[in-house]
């Protein structure tokens, strides 16, 4: 039964569109032709290759020094019990999501003395055992562990580097929290169990037991790292195309690919294929219309797929403060399809197959709604128009059905307020988009599970407060909404209230 959530959300309206926003029909969208041969991206192939640029050094695993040698945390009490919701400005704090076996969902909040970390039911009810306080710790991200239902928790305690494993009931599991050295944690991933990081230049996995392994040191461009689904981690230099596969034991045979262009961080598909996206150095500075990207497919030993790269005709690149960044990585499925979504007076978005065919009937996508992958003007500032908001950067993220699904923005803010999700025929579902409508909300994330549940945490105007200016600002609140695959609200819970 199609629903608003007009008593659930309070102030703020979420209109389900029965009637949404659809693709183009094939009139008013031109028939995607066989693509040309593309323009190879790859300029230099693996060592095996006749052509082949000689492969940098493999180093071998790097211990770390002993007084950076991670350590199980000797911070006694290091989890309390805690409470729901946080009370705070939900603008001024950011949520982490995992979704969670069972329709279940971990969430984290940034509270006054650390941060609340919750499972969430398939109702919205808050688990027994949870939440708790992780003491003292800021900037949390999550990732659950779909065979047991636990969760890992990497967070900065001090000027420390802390991981944290619970089950299910909310209890530490043996050997952690573990502390390790300090850095910014640049990629993680849960993989069978391993919890796999790079903390600063170290590459290491924590084990179940709370005991570590360091691998070598791994020198990447700052936010330009991924570790994939087998735990082998994927960096580039600062300033070249060179893209490294390392893991624990060193450099993996094949590597390094270099690549000409501006390269996307790395995606992961089925059969260990790594895809990326590539654009023109200049692309931030040409026009759309002007501009081209490639797909490149990987095999594990760094060779070309057959049938990539692949030539979409449209920039990929991305607004962020500094102007532009990397383009958007390509949202993979799990049958090897590829989704490249990008600005273009809207959002246009190809698909392709898992041989690099692209697809036609309902493809491109073109919607006149921007993609959420911007700049926000909602943000926390001391006074209106005083500081520099930061990016909202809502990725695209592909649902088990293998469809895609976009965050948005109707109203020309970076803030994405509305959720749409697409077939891959290319039309909108039905029951989609779900869009928030109340002035000033937006969806800062979201998260779809393996069951097809959507998970959007939106945060909206919940007030204001006299501000130092001597004049009123707004506060927010935070809150999970959680969606059906027919868009449909399942629960409503607050996190967050000012």
């Amino acid at each position: 039964m199609r629903t608003t959530f007009t008593a659930l959300l309070a102030a703020m309206l979420l209109v389900v569109a029965a009637c949404g926003e659809t693709a183009p029909s094939p009139a008013s969208t031109p028939t995607v032709s066989p693509a040309p041969t593309p323009t190879a991206a790859v300029t230099a192939a693996p060592p095996s290759s006749p052509s082949a640029a000689p492969p940098s050094p493999t180093p071998s695993p790097t211990p770390l020094p002993s007084a950076a040698t991670p350590r199980p945390s000797t911070s006694p009490g290091a989890v309390a019990a805690a409470s729901l919701p946080v009370q705070a400005d939900a603008a001024s704090v950011t949520a982490a999501l995992a979704p969670a076996p069972g329709g279940r969902l971990f969430v984290a909040v940034p509270a006054e003395k650390g941060t609340v970390l919750a499972l969430l039911d398939p109702r919205g009810k808050v688990r027994r055992g949870w939440p708790v306080l992780l003491k003292g710790a800021s900037g949390c991200e999550l990732d659950a562990d779909p065979a047991d239902g636990s969760v890992r928790a990497v967070c900065t305690v001090d000027k420390t580097v802390r991981a944290y494993a619970l089950d299910a009931s909310g209890r530490l599991m043996a050997g952690w929290p573990v502390d390790l050295p300090a850095g910014d944690v640049a990629a993680l991933r849960l993989v069978d169990g391993d919890l796999y990081l790079l903390v600063g230049e170290t590459f290491l996995a924590v084990m179940p037991d709370g005991t570590v392994r360091t691998g070598p040191t791994v020198r990447t461009t700052t936010a330009w790292s991924s570790i994939g689904p087998d735990g082998t981690i994927y960096t580039k230099d600062n300033g070249a195309s060179a893209i490294m596969a390392t893991t624990l034991d060193g450099v993996r045979e094949g590597w390094p690919v270099r690549v000409s262009g501006w390269v996307s961080a790395p995606s992961f598909g089925p059969g260990g294929r790594i895809y990326v996206t590539v654009d023109s150095p200049e692309g931030w500075a040409a026009t759309l219309s002007d501009s081209a990207s490639d797909v490149i497919a990987f095999t594990s030993d760094g060779r070309t797929s057959i049938g990539w790269p692949v030539r979409i005709p449209i920039d990929t690149w991305r607004a962020c403060p500094e102007g532009a960044c990397a383009p958007n990585p390509p949202v993979i499925t799990s049958s090897g399809a590829a989704y490249i979504v990008a600005a273009s007076g809207g959002t246009v978005a190809y698909m392709t197959g898992l041989t690099g065919d692209l697809r036609s009937g309902g493809w491109p996508f073109r919607s006149r709604a921007a993609l959420a992958a911007g700049v926000t003007s909602n943000c926390a500032c001391p006074c209106p128009g005083t500081c520099v908001c930061p990016a909202t950067i809502t990725l695209p993220l592909a649902g088990p059905d293998d469809g895609l699904y976009l965050a948005q923005s109707v109203r020309g803010w970076g803030g994405g307020n509305r959720i749409v999700a697409i077939t891959t025929s290319g039309r909108v579902k039905a029951g989609w988009p779900v869009t928030l409508t109340e002035k000033g909300a937006w969806f800062e994330t979201f998260a779809v599970a393996d069951a097809g549940t959507v998970f959007g945490y939106a945060i909206e105007p919940a007030g204001t407060i006299s501000d130092s200016c001597g004049g009123k600002s707004t506060t927010y609140s935070g809150t999970i909404v959680a969606l059906d695959g027919h868009g449909d609200p399942i629960y409503t819970t607050t996190l967050v209230v000012p």
